[in-house]
């Protein structure tokens, strides 16, 4: 089965200690779609012209199951079939994790932001869309509001 990971899930050591027998195919693209946090995690909504960027993983049966317990399914995260654009530009169904409606925004905590800006590197994706979700979070949960200078420095590093 093929598994679209977009957060934590990016990451090679993380997914090799949940998942020691998936494997990385390829970074691909979830078209009409934006990155964003809520309750501090990172979660995927519909949003026409957006993208997000990710990777796929061939995962097991056994996968699935760990996949499952880490994500919280179903109350947590809800698991769906959808499309995603591969670099040749040919199209292929997925699963993907997307959080449960209801949960407020809520920008990521500094280690999971880190685990996941590690997986943007494991995968050689661009950190851009990361930082603007982070940011973006920042914005509507402070509701235009100025924040915390060490805040804003986390914005202009180039982890």
């Amino acid at each position: 089965m093929l598994y679209f990971a977009y957060g934590s899930n990016l990451n090679f050591a993380q997914m090799a200690a949940r998942c020691p027998k998936a494997k990385f195919l390829t970074a691909a693209i979830l078209p009409n779609y934006e990155l964003t946090f809520r309750r501090t995690y990172a979660t995927v909504e519909a949003k026409e012209g957006e993208y997000v960027e990710g990777a796929i993983w061939e995962v097991t049966p056994e996968c699935l199951v760990s996949l499952d317990i880490y994500e919280g399914y179903p109350n947590f995260y809800d698991k769906q079939e959808i499309e995603v654009v591969l670099p040749d530009g040919n199209i292929t169904y997925v699963l993907v994790y997307i959080m449960q409606p209801g949960f407020k925004l809520e920008p990521p905590k500094k280690d999971y932001y880190e685990c996941i800006t590690q997986g943007y590197k494991d995968c050689q994706l661009t950190l851009s869309k990361l930082k603007q979700a982070k940011k973006r979070t920042y914005i509507k949960v402070n509701k235009g509001i100025s924040w915390p200078l060490e805040v804003q420095a986390t914005f202009s590093t180039s982890k």
